[in-house]
């Protein structure tokens, strides 16, 4: 079992590292070291600007948000070790050519397809655990994988600037491709794969969606550049509006589709990937950007990703603590303190980083904390809501569909926040970034009304649905109807039941006074529709019953008298077995 989570969570390390090197790799090159450094004589790092390099980040988050149902159907299907073992043979595979790549073209083709490998090995390997664990160790193995994550995000944080400086940029993506040839290596090693039962899996679908997304991000980076009204961003809108319609028309009709676009109907699944759209146009431009931004600030490159790693550990403090207090307060409520979090911190970290390297003190290191629990508030708030659906076998679809929304929006957020980087609608020195954070503050903002929003738009729907029904009551004729509170009812039981207790013990001092008491006419022979009440509630509705010791008299003569009733006072038996259902069970007479 120590192997299989282990395992299962080195693929989720390997992910989230490759992930965050990319970002460290985007801040080593925004500030290029001194001319004796290894990373100059790298050509490809003087060939592309700044705003080319988060095409890095990019080119991975379209295909990963894409694929992602993809792979879970596959998995399903196809059995979890394999599919993770092919998921980490593409992953390993591209991570080699994209070390070897001599240029630009065939570096992001690399990065696509470690996009499509970890699209494999993320839903395979949570698959495994929940398949092999038991049920009482299944919260820790997977506490385990997701923390795994955070580990990847820590460590490349604090020691990827070390490896860019010592031997280039291009060796902050050799720790994964060691760790996916490791795991590679000791998979045979995990249970074996179960027969699968998952669907076909909606491929086209799902080429359809990185597609339009894909072309929404292209637009969003080259329309200033290339002019918006131009014939090229004229035809990648109709590609865009293609992919994306396609992607919608084929959620809709194939049984196991890369967007379930059905689950939309469901109003709280609608507001988790609402707010996991948000989360990563929010987040994912702070940690790709954050370096950069800090590096701006008087920090060298690989310095400033260490000041980035209080981020990634509050991020993995807040999604317990959001678990810990969602019993008590509701997600609405949890957002909007994640969002207020957000908005607070970063405006404390705006003000900190107003001067140079000295600025970075106490204040920016607490502010980078704070933002991060608000982050990680945020992200469980709109994972947990995002997946919460009633529908049979749709929860792991709404899963992967709050996920790939999240990415989605992360991909669109790096694509508007490199427009900004070149683009910045704030002045000053280092205005692109500050413009950067002021968009992530009002996005986390657009996050807090929504939270408000939420319950005033359920009840707005409650009272719409509850309008008609009460027109129609007021508009229905009087009647003689007599209105009794319930409370008088309740009253009105239980004097019942004390009467019956103490007829019942008076009853029984008369039958040992009396050496052969005679039994008394039944008072509920007008009910009957023929024959007699049972010889255990013969004599009194006092008698308590001896089989059924559990009920009051009352309710004991009445049991017995529903047996032989007519048919329109069956409810009666039938309101005493929702009441007590144990009472029928091997009752002869009842029967």
């Amino acid at each position: 079992m120590v192997l299989l989570v282990a395992l299962a969570s080195a693929a989720m390390l390997v992910t989230m590292a490759d992930m965050v090197g990319a970002t460290v790799a985007i801040a080593v090159l925004a500030k290029p070291p001194p001319v004796d450094s290894v990373v100059v004589r790298d050509a490809l790092a003087h060939t592309l600007g700044l705003a080319s390099w988060p095409w890095l980040a990019t080119a991975f988050l379209v295909p990963f948000a894409a694929f992602l149902g993809v792979g879970g159907q596959l998995a399903d299907r196809l059995g979890h070790r394999f599919v993770l073992g092919c998921g980490l043979a593409i992953f390993a595979g591209s991570t080699a050519a994209l070390l070897a790549a001599p240029g630009w073209l065939l570096m992001l083709a690399g990065r696509a397809a470690q996009a499509g490998g970890a699209a494999l090995m993320i839903p395979a390997s949570l698959g495994l655990l929940l398949t092999h664990l038991p049920a009482g160790r299944r919260r820790v193995g997977i506490g385990w994988w997701t923390g795994a994550g955070g580990l990847g995000a820590v460590l490349l944080q604090s020691g990827g600037g070390v490896l860019a400086s010592t031997w280039g940029w291009r060796a902050l993506f050799m720790p994964g491709l060691a760790l996916a040839a490791v795991v590679v290596c000791l998979l045979p090693m995990l249970p074996r794969d179960r027969h699968g039962t998952g669907g076909r899996p909606d491929v086209p679908g799902a080429a359809l969606l990185a597609l339009g997304v894909g072309a929404v991000v292209l637009i969003i980076c080259q329309g200033a550049a290339w002019g918006w009204t131009s014939r090229r961003i004229l035809a990648v809108a109709v590609v865009a509006v293609v992919g994306l319609g396609g992607a919608l028309l084929r959620g809709q009709a194939h049984p196991h589709p890369a967007m379930p676009v059905q689950l939309w109907r469901y109003g709280g699944v609608r507001w988790g990937w609402f707010m996991s759209a948000l989360y990563g146009l929010l987040s994912t431009p702070i940690v790709v950007f954050g370096p950069s931004y800090l590096s701006a600030a008087g920090l060298g490159g690989w310095r400033s990703c260490i000041v980035l790693a209080p981020i990634s550990a509050a991020v993995l403090l807040g999604g317990p603590l959001t678990g810990a207090a969602s019993r008590r307060w509701g997600p609405s409520t949890l957002a909007y303190i994640g969002a207020v979090m957000v908005i607070a911190f970063g405006a404390v970290l705006a003000w900190a980083l107003r001067g140079h390297a000295e600025a970075l003190a106490s204040p920016a290191l607490v502010s980078l904390a704070g933002l991060g629990l608000g982050l990680g508030v945020l992200s469980a708030v709109a994972a947990a809501s995002g997946s919460q659906t009633t529908l049979p076998g749709q929860v792991a679809a709404a899963s992967a569909a709050s996920m790939t929304m999240r990415q989605c929006g992360g991909a669109l957020g790096v694509a508007g926040a490199s427009v900004l980087l070149e683009h910045p609608f704030l002045g000053g020195s280092a205005a692109g970034y500050h413009s950067i954070l002021a968009a992530c503050l009002a996005v986390a903002g657009l996050c807090g009304v929504a939270a408000v929003m939420r319950p005033l738009w359920r009840a707005w729907v409650r009272r719409r649905q509850t309008a008609p029904t009460a027109a129609a009551d007021s508009a229905q004729p009087a009647t003689n109807v007599t209105v009794v509170p319930r409370e008088v009812l309740v009253q009105l039981h239980q004097a019942l039941t004390e009467v019956a207790q103490a007829a019942d013990a008076w009853m029984d001092q008369q039958d040992r006074a009396t050496a052969a008491p005679q039994p008394a006419p039944s008072s509920l022979a007008p009910l009957m529709s023929g024959g007699s009440l049972s010889p255990v509630a013969t004599g009194s509705i006092a008698r308590r019953c001896a089989c059924h010791p559990e009920l009051d008299p009352l309710e004991a003569t009445l049991l017995h008298a529903a047996g032989t009733v007519s048919r329109a006072h069956r409810p009666i038996r039938e309101r005493i077995a929702a009441v007590a259902p144990a009472a029928f069970s091997g009752d002869d007479h009842v029967r």
